[in-house]
């Protein structure tokens, strides 16, 4: 329950963590006793949608129960603990770090990248059943997964094709499901990296059409489909490896020079980064009497520098860590410059993105120039919670408990908020 205690989601029930904690023992009797009987059935998921922009279907997130949650997390770490030495699950940043040292390395001329089409939407349920089989899952845990995967939106009705996004499960499946594919590309004497959906190989000229074709094949087999190459598209290519090319929301060879592998990120990333900051400008200035500059400072300093939260690094400086475009992180300090000179919010007191990534790069453990909201003792939360509330820190009568919770649903809220930066970088 500690991992959902802080969470104000709610599935199709609308039970809230606060509430299911009244009931708590009964509950997990009851999980424990239907999983045992292969009797558990996951109710109906809330849905989500979330924007990928303009003329693009929205993706369709699953929101389940707390109870459903409790069930998947534990199937979550069933199959970590028997699949850990089968599978590479990579965070973006260190697929980003293999990529330049694969570039650095200057044995490659060609690079292929394929999108998968409709990647969690069209993932076979026999052929996933039968990897899991094979892989020597119990058969109550299929069970689970198939009862869990075929649960829909709708009530009667269940799922015969896909795997719903949003599950915890649901990426250590789409592992599963792609790993003998991963295991053969690996093996051939060429750089290959897949990422969900966004696959990026790097090989000799000669082989890229051959390996195109082998990879496309093996796709087909999965029945899934790639995006065909087309000139008014990026999704697939293949072109000489020091043209300029995108993977992961990065640009690599921005400006094609000979000084080094150039990584740069998205205009779309720049802008939407952009975006975020000038709403923190705006919020500030319509909030009237309610108007609080310490609380713009604060929320704009996290926005730029990205913050430590559950031992966990957040922010889009964070995530786009592998940059080596100082001129960009310049122009975006400058454009934040020009927003505090107009809208009168002394400078001096803001971050710099440019100090930011240094600090990243060469001292994220260990410095004070980004918060690392674990270490905050009470006093720390009270400040923070003070300024959200708009209200002086000594008029703030909570006991510590309450001051710890207001804190961490702040802090929660504002790194949900930073995520939408980074929200679409495939």
């Amino acid at each position: 329950m500690s991992n959902f205690a802080l969470t104000k989601v709610t599935g199709i029930d609308n039970i809230q963590p606060k509430h299911f904690c009244k009931t708590q023992s009964k509950e997990l009797n009851t999980i424990v006793y239907k999983v045992f009987f292969e009797e558990y059935k996951f109710t109906r998921y809330k849905e989500k949608l979330i924007s990928k922009g303009a003329n693009k279907f929205p993706r369709q997130i699953a929101i389940p129960t707390l109870r459903d949650r409790i069930v998947l997390k534990a199937l979550n770490t069933y199959l970590q603990k028997n699949l850990s030495n089968l599978l590479s699950i990579q965070v973006p940043q260190q697929a980003t770090r293999d990529v330049k040292t694969a570039l650095n390395s200057n044995q490659y001329q060609t690079v292929i990248k394929i999108d998968i089409k409709d990647f969690y939407p069209t993932i076979d349920h026999t052929i996933l059943v039968n990897k899991l089989i094979d892989l020597n899952i119990e058969k109550e845990a299929i069970s689970l997964i198939k009862d869990a995967i075929s649960t829909t939106f709708t009530k009667n009705h269940k799922n015969k094709i896909g795997i719903p996004q949003g599950l915890s499960i649901s990426n250590i499946l789409a592992e599963i499901y792609m790993l003998d594919i991963d295991n053969e590309f690996g093996d051939y004497d060429i750089f290959y990296k897949r990422y969900v959906d966004d696959v990026l190989i790097f090989c000799h000229k000669s082989d890229s059409k051959n390996i195109y074709s082998k990879f496309r094949n093996k796709i087909e087999e999965l029945k899934l489909e790639t995006h065909e190459e087309s000139s008014l598209s990026d999704k697939t290519i293949i072109k000489n490896i020091n043209e300029n090319f995108s993977y992961l929301g990065y640009v690599y060879n921005p400006y094609n020079n000979n000084t080094g592998v150039n990584i740069s990120i998205r205009d779309s990333s720049k802008k939407r980064f952009q975006d975020s900051i000038a709403a923190l400008f705006t919020s500030y200035m319509n909030s009237g009497k309610k108007r609080s500059k310490a609380l713009l400072l604060w929320k704009l300093n996290l926005r730029i520098t990205g913050c430590i939260a559950n031992k966990k690094c957040k922010g889009w400086l964070f995530f786009f860590s592998e940059i080596d475009d100082m001129k960009m992180l310049f122009e975006l300090d400058y454009m934040i410059r020009k927003l505090c000179n107009r809208h009168h919010v002394e400078y001096k007191n803001i971050k710099k993105l440019t100090r930011a990534i240094h600090e990243i790069k060469h001292n994220k453990w260990n410095n004070n120039y980004f918060p690392n909201f674990d270490s905050y003792n009470y006093e720390k939360m009270k400040d923070i919670v003070a300024y959200d509330k708009g209200i002086p820190p000594h008029k703030l009568k909570l006991s510590d408990q309450d001051i710890a919770n207001a804190f961490w649903s702040i802090i929660n809220r504002e790194v949900k908020s930073m995520e939408t930066d980074i929200s679409s970088f495939s």
